[in-house]
C-alpha cells in the first residue's frame, strides 16, 4: 500500500508540477550593449498545454520581473507562452499624462 501511495505521489508531482518551464535571460545575453547589472527577462513555457499564444508582459515603473512571477506562471499554466520583459524605467506613466 505504501509503495502505491508513493508511486501515485510521484506521478502527480511529475505531471502536475512539471508542466511549465520558467527561466531567466540576462539582457546582455541578447545584446552586449545592455548593462550586465540590469534585471533579467523572464520566460515561461508550458510543455503540456500549448495555445500557440504569447503574453508579452512589461511591468510598471520601478518593478522587476520577479515581482510578476505569479502572474507569469499563471498565464503559463493556462497554456500561454510568456515573456516578461525587464524594462528599466524611472518615469511614472501618470506623470506623462500631465503634459
Amino acid at each position: 500500500m505504501r509503495k502505491i501511495i508513493l508511486l501515485m505521489a510521484f506521478v502527480i508531482a511529475t505531471t502536475c508540477c512539471a508542466q511549465i518551464n520558467t527561466f531567466y535571460v540576462k539582457p546582455h545575453q541578447t545584446d552586449i550593449n545592455f548593462a550586465s547589472v540590469q534585471d533579467s527577462h523572464l520566460v515561461v513555457r508550458n510543455t503540456t498545454t500549448n495555445l500557440n499564444r504569447l503574453v508579452l508582459f512589461i511591468g510598471g515603473t520601478g518593478s522587476n520581473t520577479k515581482g510578476y512571477l505569479t502572474i507569469s506562471n499563471f498565464a503559463g499554466n493556462l497554456g500561454f507562452y510568456v515573456i516578461n520583459l525587464s524594462y528599466p524605467d524611472t518615469v511614472a506613466a501618470v506623470s506623462l499624462t500631465k503634459h
